[in-house]
């Protein structure tokens, strides 16, 4: 089964009012813990995606967490960060996924979504 990642990222954060987040078409997140308005969260998200994945510095570091009280009867992932901190990535991966591969995956789909830069939601709309 093929996540939503519209849904995904509403399960995670959509029912806090207290957090704004930005969503980008490869599943990175990125999210603010504090009241700001659309446009500013969306220039502050494009700024952090921005930021390049560099092997062997606090921007290529992650740790991995299977979603599976969110989805029991999948393999959903989400890739957290070290630098920026308030960026994530959802993935569906197969099953006995190692969590080295999934990380280098997500990060991968990160490194996607600062080339494209494509959002395809907020917790706005």
């Amino acid at each position: 089964m093929a996540i939503e990642l519209i849904d995904a990222f509403k399960k995670i954060f959509g029912y806090d009012p207290s957090t704004v987040w930005v969503a980008y078409e490869n599943g990175t997140l990125i999210f603010f813990k504090k009241n700001i308005d659309k446009q500013t969260a969306i220039e502050n998200a494009q700024e952090l995606v921005a930021i390049d994945v560099t092997a062997g510095t606090d921007t290529a570091d992650f740790n991995v967490y299977r979603m599976d009280k969110v989805y029991p009867d999948d393999n959903v992932y989400l890739v957290t960060y070290s630098n920026p901190s308030n960026m994530v990535t959802v993935l569906e991966m197969p099953e006995d996924s190692e969590d080295f591969i999934v990380g280098l995956s997500g990060r991968a789909k990160r490194i996607q979504d600062n080339q494209s830069k494509n959002i395809i939601c907020t917790s706005f709309d």
